[in-house]
This record gives C-alpha cells, structure tokens and sequence, in this order.
C-alpha cells in the first residue's frame, strides 16, 4: 500500500508518496518478508571515510529529490513486479514496485 505524505514547510515538493512494503496483508506476510535478501552492497562507512582523507578533492550532493526518480534497466523490471488479484476470474492487472527496503535499490 502506498499513502501521501503532504508537508507544507516544503518549498519544492510538498507531497511525496511513501510506499509501505513492510505492511502485512490480512492472509500473509508483507512484501518484504517475501522479497529475497540479497548481499549488502553499500560499501563500508569506515572505508568511504579513510579514502576521503586521502583524497585531494571531495564532492558531496543532495540526491532528496531524486527519490521517485530513479529507473531500472528494461532487463531489470520484470523482476520487481507483482500480480495483483482482485478476482481470479478478472483479467490480470500488474503492478510494478518502485522502491522497497532492499539495498539493491541505490543510485548509481
């Protein structure tokens, strides 16, 4: 289930969608609990900082307004759809996810 999120101090964007994948459905597990977990791919924190000392230059960006904006290659999107019954007698509808708590989803 996904909900607005409206905060009026915002001067850009005072409405975002929150996707709520964690939320448990009446008849089973969230969505989460049923994604695979795949390996961290975040590099280390401590690392990122000791390569930034040695580092003659650092660049820092604000990627907050980047969060519905990211896209996954074609080949990826299949993966990250669901089937959506409202009647198994009812033509199929599908839905295709944008973010989750996985770290697989990142910028790159």
């Amino acid at each position: 289930p996904h909900q607005a999120v409206i905060n009026p101090q915002k001067t850009t964007t005072k409405l975002r969608v929150v996707f709520d994948a964690s939320a448990k459905t009446t008849e089973g597990p969230s969505l989460n609990e049923c994604l695979h977990r795949g390996p961290v791919m975040l590099p280390s924190l401590v690392g990122i900082i000791l390569r930034a000392r040695q580092a003659h230059y650092i660049i820092m960006a604000n990627v907050e307004k980047a969060f519905l904006q990211v896209g996954l290659h074609k080949e990826d999107r299949d993966v990250t759809k669901f089937l959506w019954l409202e009647d198994i007698r009812k033509k199929l509808h599908q839905k295709t996810l944008l973010f989750t708590d996985s770290e697989e989803c990142r910028l790159e």
